[in-house]
């Protein structure tokens, strides 16, 4: 196993249920991303997506969605 793989690890998709792998070392940034786009939403509301399952739910490409979102949280 190459050093570039070192540090991944198996998840599931939590909207498609698709296995991927996902790599630990940038949980930095990871909640970097999260927070510019997602603005201030707790880890613990928070779900592993895959790529195509995250471009679904993108609020800057759904802003409706986010937007209702956001008022059933609070």
């Amino acid at each position: 196993m190459s050093s570039n793989h070192k540090n991944m690890s198996t998840k599931t998709c939590a909207i498609c249920k698709t296995t991927i792998n996902v790599n630990d070392k940038n949980d930095e940034d990871a909640l970097r991303e999260l927070k510019t786009n997602f603005g201030d939403v707790g880890q613990e509301h928070c779900v592993v997506v895959c790529d195509v399952c995250y471009e679904k739910v993108r609020p800057d490409k759904n802003p409706k969605q986010f937007a209702e979102y956001k008022a059933e949280k609070n």
